[in-house]
């Protein structure tokens, strides 16, 4: 037997308070009765000690009392009974996790972490459960618990070995909370189906270099497992200096300045605080540009020579980013690479940019309107769609000859608006025009139109039910819409807690 908390036993020799305390009793000692005591004075009685027990089984019951309350706090605990359950089981139940996502991809961090996996590997004991698994964006086994399970102690290590000499990084991302998450799962999973295995130290060893960029939100409401044990071999590089070029997302807001925006970040150890922006002109290699001139963040300085427009150096301090302009493209020159040097990695120093045309839109406007009157709808159909980076809207009327031509199968309208009473030969091109997807918008404005919208959606429609606006009700001001249906894509945005 062995206790987990030795030092309490010490308080079995508190059993002899209890003795003391029955031997140190005082008693009064020469009693002397007599028939009346008011002739006597009054005097403390003498007392004498005894030196024997009289209650034994008292004296033996709080003994007994604090042994058990010594020997409860000591902790014992069978250790031959724990050995023969796990006889002959494994010693640790361990996964390997390998980050492969792109950071891993600088210097000799690869490397590093191959031969450091391959130790991993050669450390554990024979009876170890050894699994290996991969991560970018998601876990992948390399050598999962159950393929670990039937291949023999001898030939583990060389199969693992194999199996990492094929492998790469990627250019994935480092998704470190689902990676730990799908870890733990993998435990829990495997041990299901064996109780022996459950009582095994479970153990993750994260092999990565733990980049700044690693997503770990997911953890945040994870409950950790209490049995599993996380040990972290971080893998150093040699040369610290990196920064990462992104592009951000353009404003649908037009703007004089159409060169995208670029934010630079540099890592909170790097040594390198300038970097030069220049754009990869025609399939040109990677090469580091000629600094032409030392500029601010996004603008040029005169320098003496020759300056290359393409070129913009931009000065980041450690752990910092910095938004700047893309430099300007030479005349008549195309690019789609934009490339960042400076530091010593590059990994992450080229983003790849579309030149993307603006979508053209065509709405077809059907209304004898003024587009110059604010009291008619042509007018506010001209600034409902403005003009932006992705789209040009253009609102054009209905020709003279009908809109059979507008609306044609290689027509460009996606959008057309009824304000005027339709000819009985534009209902049939306007019901093919919402069969091909397009979409329609009827301005009813008078009563009897009700039978042309029906007419329009469905011939056989019978609207002879609803009710029918007088006409003073339409030389009201004041208006009230009834039945609306708010999920309809025409009311949908206005849904949002704006309006």
């Amino acid at each position: 037997m062995s206790f987990l908390a030795p030092l309490y036993i010490a308080g079995v020799l508190a059993v002899s308070a209890p003795i003391i305390f029955h031997l140190i009793r005082k008693t009064p000692k020469g009693r002397v009765l007599f028939s009346s005591l008011m002739f006597l004075e009054p005097s403390p009685p003498r007392l004498a000690k005894k030196k024997n027990i009289d209650n034994w089984l008292l004296l033996l019951l709080r003994a007994a009392a604090i042994c058990l309350l010594a020997l409860a706090f000591a902790r014992p605990f069978l250790r031959q009974a724990a050995e023969l359950l796990l006889e002959g089981g494994a010693a640790h139940r361990t996964a390997i996790l390998v980050d492969t996502s792109a950071s891993m991809m600088r210097g000799k961090l690869w490397k590093d972490t191959v031969e450091r996996v391959q130790e991993l590997v050669d450390e554990a004991a024979r009876r170890d459960k050894v699994a290996v698994f991969t991560y970018d964006r998601r876990l992948t086994p390399l050598l999962s618990f159950k393929e670990s399970d039937e291949l023999d102690v001898s030939v583990r290590g060389d199969v693992i070995k194999k199996r990492l000499a094929k492998l790469k990084p990627s250019w994935g991302s480092t998704n470190l909370d689902s990676a730990l998450i799908q870890a733990c799962a993998t435990f829990q999973s495997s041990t299901a189906k064996d109780d022996v295995s459950a009582l095994i130290p479970q153990r993750i060893i994260l092999v990565t270099d733990l980049q700044a960029g690693s997503r770990l939100d997911a953890l945040q409401s994870f409950p950790w497992p209490e049995e599993t044990q996380l040990v972290i071999e971080r893998i150093k590089t040699e040369a610290p200096s990196n920064a990462a070029i992104q592009v951000i997302a353009a404003s649908d807001v037009p703007d004089d300045d159409a060169r995208p925006r670029i934010r630079i970040s540099n890592s909170e150890d790097s040594e390198a605080e300038n970097f030069t922006i220049h754009w990869l002109l025609d399939g040109a290699q990677p090469n580091p540009p000629p600094v032409g001139v030392i500029t601010t963040v996004g603008h040029n300085e005169p320098a003496k020579g020759t300056v290359d427009e393409s070129v913009m150096n931009v000065y980041v301090p450690a752990g910092q980013n910095r938004v700047v302009r893309a430099p300007q493209l030479p005349a008549g020159r195309h690019a789609l690479k934009l490339q960042l040097d400076g530091d010593d990695h590059t990994f992450d120093n080229t983003v790849f940019i579309e030149q993307r045309k603006p979508q053209d839109l065509t709405i077809l406007y059907m209304g004898d309107d003024d587009a110059s009157d604010p009291k008619q709808p042509r007018y506010y159909v001209q600034r409902a769609f403005p003009q932006t980076r992705r789209r040009e809207v253009q609102v054009v009327d209905r020709g003279e000859d009908g809109i059979a031509k507008q609306l044609g199968l290689s027509s460009s309208v996606s959008l057309v608006i009824v304000s005027s009473e339709l000819g009985e030969a534009d209902i049939p091109v306007l019901q093919k025009f919402m069969k091909r997807g397009g979409t329609v918008l009827y301005l009813a404005r008078e009563a009897g139109e009700q039978i042309e919208l029906a007419n329009l959606i469905d011939q056989n429609a019978d609207f002879s039910n609803r009710a029918t606006p007088s006409s003073e009700s339409i030389d009201q001001d004041y208006w009230l819409l009834a039945d609306i249906d708010f999920k309809h894509p025409v009311f949908a945005p206005f849904a949002d807690s704006r309006f």
